[in-house]
């Protein structure tokens, strides 16, 4: 990456060496808790400091971490995507599940089971027809990140700025101004 810019950097992380080669391994199996998710994600968060030439604090990780229509760079933590892309694959697949699982004594799967209990217990109850669709299990993370970044920003200009800089490029189509403390 050191022979290309930063721009084309980002770009080439966040769309085919981050979420995009990880995510199917996700859906697939049950990998919430392995260590190798927290040993990508601070891959991720060094490439992105290599990137910007920069050491991000743990609150500013979080913000690279959110979607980019939600103020961050869109290079999303595998840790924090693991439970709802599992139970979104899951929960598209439950009918077909039953259909071939149907003279078993336990169909229902126990990784299913426990993973649904822990996002319901971080997040709230889940509807009685269960989503199939990732973003809507993931996105009461990103309110919580969000939230989390918006609490710790040590200024009313920086606040307004990671509010409304999202919006301001998605209606537009324009890039993000620069900061008036840049040299």
């Amino acid at each position: 990456m050191c022979t290309i810019n930063s721009q084309d950097g980002l770009i080439l992380l966040r769309l085919f060496f981050s979420a995009p080669e990880v995510l199917h391994l996700l859906r697939c199996s049950p990998s919430v808790s392995h260590s190798s998710l927290t040993t990508f994600d601070a891959l991720l968060r060094r490439s992105i400091q290599h990137i910007t030439n920069s050491d991000l604090s743990d609150s500013q990780w979080i913000q690279a971490s959110l979607p980019v229509r939600d103020g961050g760079l869109g290079v999303r933590r595998m840790s924090q995507l693991a439970i709802p892309a599992f139970i979104a694959s899951a929960a598209s697949t439950l009918s077909i599940q039953d259909d071939i699982l149907n003279d078993c004594i336990n169909s229902n799967s126990e990784f299913f089971q426990s993973y649904l209990l822990a996002w319901s217990a971080k997040f709230g109850d889940v509807q009685d027809t269960l989503p199939t669709k990732q973003p809507f299990l993931d996105y009461p993370g990103v309110l919580d990140d969000k939230a989390l970044v918006e609490a710790r920003l040590n200024s009313i200009y920086f606040g307004l700025r990671f509010l409304l800089l999202p919006r301001i490029t998605v209606e537009t189509g324009c890039s993000p101004c620069p900061s008036p403390h840049a040299v």
